[in-house]
């Protein structure tokens, strides 16, 4: 079993939590863990808002 969330459900955080949700809401919606949650929220605040093991497109 992956401990990692895939980008999809990520996305859906971000989503989610730009549009008003609550992170307890978001984990009940998604089914994974608050912590997880508050991780990446917190994350995305910081301005990380890809995993720093995601493949990134190069800028041309």
């Amino acid at each position: 079993m992956s401990n990692q969330l895939s980008m999809a459900t990520i996305q859906s955080i971000e989503t989610l939590h730009r549009t008003g949700h609550s992170k307890r809401k978001i984990a009940r919606r998604l089914g994974i863990d608050r912590g997880a949650v508050n991780y990446h929220i917190t994350r995305l605040r910081a301005g990380e808002a890809l995993p720093k093991n995601a493949e990134t497109v190069p800028e041309q």
